[in-house]
């Protein structure tokens, strides 16, 4: 297989990224913050509930990650946690204002963005790019969980 082409897609993906970490930018807000909080609203369905901090865990971000970007967030005043009372072993969270107006703001600002992009790319050639994303990802993720399953029927702990 030709080496120019995998350093290409590699390069490819990485410039994508950092793309996309600068398009979610601003409002002080990091883009692993800006997860969390939309993950809250999403979870607390309309903004106003508290969900527990068990809910927020997926398998983009570690535990220690989640719970640094509360910190963050709670230092920042967007969000607040408190020990639930019906079960004084849990934590839950919640938007504050401030948090509620950041998100609100971010999702004009990336609606705002995205309508321009769609605009400049093409609605058609926007669609085409993301049915051709949605294949590299599956491939990626199919690959990836073979190398998973190889590593695992070897007995070694890890996929480099």
């Amino acid at each position: 297989m030709d080496s120019a082409l995998k350093e290409q897609v590699g390069n490819a993906m990485l410039r994508f990224r950092k793309a996309v970490m600068r398009f979610h930018a601003g409002a002080g807000v990091q883009p692993g913050e800006m997860f969390i909080l939309q993950r809250i609203a999403k979870k607390a369905s309309d903004c106003t509930h508290s969900v527990y901090v068990s809910d927020l865990h997926n398998n983009i971000f570690t535990k220690p990650a989640i719970s640094q970007f509360l910190n963050a967030l709670e230092n920042k005043g967007y969000v607040r946690r408190e020990i639930d009372r019906s079960d004084r072993r849990k934590i839950t969270v919640s938007l504050t204002d401030e948090g509620r107006g950041i998100l609100d703001e971010s999702r004009e600002k990336t609606d705002r963005l995205l309508e321009k992009v769609i605009l400049r790319f093409g609605e058609e050639k926007t669609r085409e790019f993301l049915g051709l994303l949605a294949r590299m990802t599956d491939s990626m993720e199919e690959v990836r969980g073979e190398e998973e399953r190889r590593a695992q029927s070897e007995g070694e702990d890890t996929v480099d």
